[in-house]
């Protein structure tokens, strides 16, 4: 039990993973921050939140099938486009800001170079093929 609990407390949150795809994006071509839809009043930044929650929603799948383990322990709610990580969702209008500090601190070499990976792979994707990616999934 002890092994469990501290492979728990080591595990770094999928706000810091996203915070991390961030940091590779920098000018901020993948993860636009220009398109805006109107919720409940609010303007919203909707394209690049979709991309970044698609791109830890394969991650998620990914590292699963890679290791038979979860590489964070939040939970997906489930949407129409596909599920996302609320506290990343909620806080992208924030963390998509170039200024703001995305640090990767908490990240292994192992992990940043297995990110970088299906960042790379996947950044050229459409919003619609990471959307259909991911509903492919039968998880």
């Amino acid at each position: 039990m002890e092994a469990r609990e501290n492979k728990i407390t080591k595990q770094v949150s999928a706000l810091e993973k996203a915070k991390f795809f961030l940091s590779l994006d920098p000018e901020r071509e993948c993860f636009v921050n220009k398109k805006m839809a109107e919720i409940k009043g609010e303007s919203v930044p909707i394209i690049g939140n979709l991309r970044l929650n698609k791109l830890l929603q394969i991650t998620q799948m990914l590292y699963a099938a890679k290791k038979g383990e979860y590489l964070f322990s939040e939970r997906f709610l489930a949407f129409d486009h596909g599920g996302i990580i609320y506290e990343v969702y909620h806080d992208f209008h924030f963390l998509v800001d170039p200024q703001n500090h995305t640090s990767s601190e908490g990240l292994n070499s192992s992990l940043k170079t297995f990110l970088i990976k299906i960042f790379n792979y996947f950044k050229t994707y459409s919003n619609q093929e990471l959307e259909y990616f991911v509903h492919e999934d039968p998880a």
